[in-house]
């Protein structure tokens, strides 16, 4: 401890300064007695300026319990759009427009007026569907119905066949068969209602064929085309006469016989026509000359 007026150190419980005879405890009193009253003074002020009315509470901020009543009455308006929409959108808007600051006020306006508008759309849309399906419903007046005739048809008298002469023959080697041509033929009238044909006129031309090879016991249907005498390639109908057990196509020839089948050719003209055999190895072609 010192002196608060020379600053001599002296001993705790010495009443007078030994050096200068100033009275140490009074001194020392009325200093705790000061520094107590600064130290009072500072927190009262520190309290003060922190806290200005500290037993105070913040009153609730006016219009919330509004907003928030606004905000629910939107959300339910919306999901009864059909029903009670309409009237709690219309109560929802006017206490969010009577709310005061708060974030709810304006997601309550929001929500009530998209509900209003759902309310007035989506029954205008549910009466118009209903109102355009009655109109395009069936009356219920019963009508009789005379079915339709299953057309018949046309029935081809069949004409003598036109005859005519092969003006030239030859004999061709072709996938393991000679192919020699018949020096005659026929002009037919194709009589199969199915076929996209019927009524045309079709060359059945006459061939030999002859296997000279095991490979095989019938001419590929795929391995030969007709063509007419403008260049055309014809449609094959070979299969619109009957079976076509007499058609080359599907003749079954052992090795070493031979038998006359009959290549069914339309007809596109008179003038010289060509059959073409051809397969990945060969090809050979034959023309002849048709007059109807």
């Amino acid at each position: 401890m010192y002196c608060v007026k020379c600053g001599k150190e002296v001993k705790d419980g010495t009443k007078f300064c030994t050096n200068c005879g100033t009275e140490i405890e009074a001194k020392k009193e009325k200093k705790e007695e000061k520094d107590e009253k600064l130290t009072y003074s500072q927190n009262k002020s520190i309290e003060t300026t922190s806290n200005p009315n500290p037993t105070e509470a913040k009153p609730a901020e006016a219009g919330d319990g509004k907003a928030t009543a606004s905000l629910v009455l939107g959300i339910i308006s919306i999901v009864f759009a059909c029903g009670i929409g309409f009237i709690t959108s219309i109560v929802g808007l006017i206490l969010g427009i009577a709310s005061k600051k708060s974030g709810k006020k304006t997601a309550g306006i929001i929500l009530n007026s998209i509900a209003l508008g759902l309310s007035i759309i989506v029954p205008i849309l549910i009466i118009s569907f209903y109102g355009s399906l009655l109109f395009w419903l069936p009356t219920s007046t019963t009508t009789t119905t005379t079915p339709t005739p299953t057309p018949t048809p046309s029935i081809i008298t069949p004409s003598k066949p036109s005859t005519g002469r092969v003006s030239a023959t030859e004999t061709i080697s072709f996938d393991g068969f000679e192919i020699t041509l018949g020096n005659n033929y026929e002009i037919v009238k194709d009589e199969n209602t199915y076929s996209s044909h019927y009524g045309d006129d079709v060359i059945k031309l006459p061939a030999t064929i002859k296997n000279v090879d095991a490979s095989s016991d019938h001419l590929n249907m795929y391995y030969h085309y007709y063509y007419g005498p403008t260049g055309t390639k014809l449609d094959k109908v070979m299969s619109d006469f009957g079976s076509a057990k007499e058609a080359i196509d599907y003749v079954h020839v052992d090795k070493g016989d031979s038998k006359v089948q009959y290549f069914y050719i339309l007809y596109d003209g008179d003038g010289k026509y060509t059959i073409e055999f051809s397969n990945y190895k060969d090809k050979k072609t034959v023309e002849f000359t048709i007059k109807k």
